[in-house]
């Protein structure tokens, strides 16, 4: 078995997931992310027709409570796309808490995964392919985390995103 399956999946200390939230259509969702990542709608895959957002505050809370960043990087094996697929699986388990009890209805996170040339630095001149997770939050800003190291930042200008997936 894989590194990712030797261990036991433990939901973060979170007790009680999001509390605050927009509501937003798929359409809505597809729309803030492709202003703010320069990608074509249709490198935009969303498999629900709402999503649910919640504040900067309280991403910040789950991320620093879940353990996705304690594995060992192993190339191919292990890496950033397994990486990012953990820690979005724990998210919508975390989310999937709160938005059943809240919201009448079904609907998803607005937390996902994406693909890129995705640089960290404004100057970086160097290609770097890589695979992270994306939010929108509560204010319809698009935020990346980076799942080995626990960082959560804005898109630079010169990165160049392949897909999005919600």
């Amino acid at each position: 078995m894989g590194a990712c399956c030797s261990r036991a999946v433990v939901l973060p200390a979170v007790s009680t997931g999001p509390k605050a939230g927009v509501e937003l259509t798929a359409d809505e969702l597809v729309e803030l992310i492709t202003q703010q990542t320069k990608l074509k709608s249709s490198r935009v895959m969303v498999a629900d027709k709402k999503y649910f957002t919640y504040t900067m505050a309280e991403l910040k809370e789950f991320v620093a409570s879940d353990n996705t960043d304690t594995y060992k990087y192993i190339p191919e094996q292990f890496d950033c796309d397994d990486f990012s697929l953990v820690l979005a699986g724990r998210e919508k388990l975390w989310s999937n808490r709160v938005i059943k009890q809240r919201i009448r209805g079904r609907c998803g996170s607005a937390f996902g995964i994406c693909w890129g040339d995705i640089r960290m630095d404004e100057a970086s001149v160097v290609p770097y392919p890589h695979a992270v997770c994306c939010f929108v939050d509560i204010t319809g800003v698009f935020w990346l985390i980076e799942p080995q190291a626990d960082l959560i930042y804005r898109p630079t200008a010169n990165s160049t995103f392949w897909f999005v997936w919600m």
